[in-house]
């Protein structure tokens, strides 16, 4: 445990190749454990070796699916590699909509051309127009359950949410490939 810990310490302190050398130590005795492989994974993203980092991130999801691993995949693909991460950035929102993980689903599906149909609530709207307003909503964990709008109307929150997380589970397809798919539990 100590070397994750050094691990951790050497990663935020952007001291990569120590912090290889303690994960490694760590994943030596410890390569049951998804949280070993997962921050080997970051380390890599910092140092910009996106491919190895996803590797070890998928060693990661094979012991525990994690939204914050599917999440570091899809931001690599979409971000570094030219690639599709659609899929795995809809597979951690599902978890929490109105999360900063959402939001950068809303925006890479839009730049894709990836809109839900049928416009059932204000944050589906929000997400067909890139997810800007989800970002805003993101950090209000303790919200109200009616939030009061500027024009003076009530918006209720845990319904949106609600009627979010339906549409996107209703139009998985837009999402997912179909091997990702056979493996979702929806």
């Amino acid at each position: 445990q100590l070397n994750l810990i050094q691990a951790y310490i050497h990663w935020i302190s952007r001291e990569y190749e120590s912090a290889l050398n303690f994960i490694n130590s760590f994943i030596h005795y410890k390569n049951d454990e998804e949280i070993g492989f997962y921050l080997k994974g970051r380390i890599y993203e910092g140092m910009n070796e996106f491919e190895k980092a996803i590797e070890n991130y998928n060693i990661s999801l094979s012991l525990k699916t994690t939204s914050k691993t599917l999440y570091r995949i899809g931001i690599i693909k979409e971000e570094h590699l030219n690639e599709n991460g659609i899929s795995e950035l809809y597979q951690a929102s599902l978890s929490n909509v109105i999360s900063h993980c959402c939001g950068r689903l809303a925006q890479y599906a839009v730049k894709r051309g990836i809109i839900l149909p049928e416009p059932i609530s204000s944050f589906v709207y929000c997400f067909n127009n890139g997810g800007t307003l989800l970002f805003a909503f993101a950090p209000l964990y303790n919200t109200p359950t009616i939030l009061k709008l500027e024009n003076g109307n009530g918006l209720n929150y845990l319904e949106e949410k609600s009627k979010l997380l339906k549409s996107l589970v209703k139009n998985k397809k837009l999402f997912l490939t179909k091997s990702n798919m056979l493996n979702h539990p929806f």
